[in-house]
């Protein structure tokens, strides 16, 4: 064999020919659907962003859900005005996940008034795309003397929470807040969802400053362990941590679950690991 031969067939060797047959291509997974949103019904009194399920999203927790819930003051009749809601629900509308107000992958929640004053929760999500067990409006009780209120929330995955706060008569300040849940959820929700029921996060006397009252130095906040909601004592006032919180707070804080028309504190203890549980992002007064 000549040296160029040998050349040859070692080129060959290392470098085969380009095979006829095109070249497989890998499938291309279709990207999911956006979501399509409703258009608020009229009375809508606040938006409740939907939180991430830490347990299905490994990284990712509560805290790290979407910004703080908006909320709006309307009306029973009136809706509020919002220049980005389009006027009917429009699948050729703008997507709902760059919408500034809406967090990914998913449509809010919203609070409106129904006939009589009644209140009720519902996800924006047409019928179809919801799951089974949003579908219905859950039915709200609000706390006694919450007229008027301001309303904002969160959707969890156990279900909604929400804040109603009194204004206060003589200041743009709050007089009182209550936290909301319908914990635990009804077995039948799909066909009777558990009520959200209330109650209030302000123990003690209010203080003034600048000739103002500014209600209880000390509030109970909010957080998700798991399954259940807790309420802690937790300073809200600047100095409050220098006194002790007052006593009617401390026997109010523990774990709470719905039980008829009230959230009430059980007899269980407070988890004594709280690196477990998620601060709710509620806006407190």
């Amino acid at each position: 064999m000549t040296l160029r031969r040998v050349a040859l067939a070692a080129a060959l060797a290392c470098n085969p020919p380009a095979s006829s047959e095109p070249a497989p291509v890998a499938p291309v997974e279709a990207a999911p659907p956006e979501p399509t949103c409703e258009e608020p019904p009229p009375g809508t009194l606040a938006w409740l962003p939907e939180l991430p399920d830490p347990a299905a999203a490994p990284g990712r927790t509560g805290a790290g859900g979407p910004s703080r819930p908006t909320t709006a003051t309307a009306s029973p009749t009136e809706l509020p005005a919002r220049p980005d809601a389009p006027r009917r629900a429009d699948p050729s509308a703008r997507p709902a996940a760059a919408r500034e107000d809406m967090p990914d992958q998913t449509c809010p929640w919203v609070l409106f008034s129904k006939k009589h004053g009644e209140l009720a929760v519902r996800p924006l999500g047409r019928g179809e795309a919801a799951p089974a067990h949003v579908r219905a409006p859950v039915p709200v009780v609000p706390p006694p003397g919450c007229d008027p209120c301001r309303w904002s929330g969160v959707v969890t995955p156990v279900g909604p929470i929400l804040l109603a706060v009194r204004p206060s008569a003589d200041s743009e300040l709050a007089a009182a807040a209550w936290i909301g849940a319908g914990m635990p959820p009804s077995p039948r929700v799909d066909v009777e969802p558990a009520p959200l029921v209330f109650a209030p996060l302000w123990f003690g006397q209010s203080v003034f400053g600048d000739s103002t009252l500014q209600g209880p130095p000390w509030a109970l906040a909010p957080r998700l362990c798991g399954r259940s909601l807790v309420l802690l004592p937790t300073p809200r006032l600047p100095g409050a941590g220098a006194e002790e919180p007052p006593s009617a707070l401390v026997r109010a804080a523990g774990v709470y679950a719905a039980a008829g028309g009230e959230l009430l504190r059980q007899d269980m203890p407070v988890p004594a690991d709280m690196s477990n549980c998620t601060a709710i992002p509620l806006e407190l007064p």
